[in-house]
């Protein structure tokens, strides 16, 4: 079945082949380690491909496409790499896939994520899942897309990239939400009937700031004050932004 599937998903119409993308991403899903390790590469290459080359059509399939890639890292980083019988090409996958992910859809040169249309909250869950095993990769990402090299060279910030600010902040703000309240880490979520993005969790929020102490307790000591500096700025991008549209 997953070779006639990989195979529709890689030579029919677009709008024709959602359908296939999200099979090929549910039986990967559910496979055994072998036959994941063994196939997902192949796929998610396929999957960020079109993504690469689908940027201004098709809103319906960016981001059924974009959701199958969030399955994907989350089977790829919490599944299977940290197996003990993993070999260490199998563990070293993830760490060049996730680089490969980031490059596409968030590309420095860039003004905006890919794709472009997809709600803030695709991006936020695919780097919350990144960040359960590999939360250094996930922290520079975060700070690029925060404008951490503008701020450092006292370079003004540009508000044409305040979609790139919202999505690290919003990142930031949910994984250290989660860490400070010790919350289970999240299950695969399940394919709804329309790729209408991830539900919303109805997880109650904290609103009072971290302190240092805080910080050092759940692991983001080292990050805290280049975040700290990023939010004040990021926050203020944003608010200009949403003036200015008005």
């Amino acid at each position: 079945m997953y070779p006639a599937l990989f195979d529709q998903a890689r030579r029919g119409r677009r709008s024709q082949s959602i359908q296939a993308y999200r099979l090929v991403t549910a039986i990967l899903s559910l496979s055994k380690k072998e036959m994941f390790i063994a196939s997902w590469t192949n796929f998610l290459d396929l999957c960020l491909t079109q993504l690469k080359n689908n940027r201004s059509e098709n809103r319906r399939f960016n981001r059924a496409v974009l959701d199958c890639v969030s399955r994907l890292i989350y089977v790829a980083c919490l599944r299977y790499s940290d197996s003990e019988k993993s070999s260490a090409s199998d563990r070293s996958q993830p760490n060049q896939r996730v680089a490969q992910i980031f490059k596409t859809l968030f590309p420095s040169s860039s003004k905006t994520p890919v794709p472009k249309d997809a709600p803030p909250g695709y991006f936020v869950k695919l780097l919350y899942y990144v960040s359960i095993k590999k939360l250094d990769q996930v922290m520079k990402q975060i700070y690029e897309l925060m404008e951490f090299s503008s701020l450092d060279s006292k370079k003004p910030i540009n508000l044409e990239r305040a979609d790139r600010m919202n999505i690290g902040l919003r990142s930031y703000l949910y994984i250290s939400d989660h860490l400070r309240q010790k919350k289970d880490i999240e299950k695969l979520p399940v394919i709804s009937p329309m790729p209408s993005g991830p539900q919303r969790s109805k997880d109650i929020q904290l609103t009072n700031p971290m302190t240092k102490e805080e910080a050092q307790k759940v692991g983001l000591w080292s990050y805290y004050a280049k975040i700290y500096s990023l939010y004040r700025v990021c926050t203020y991008v944003c608010t200009r932004r949403n003036k200015d549209q008005k």
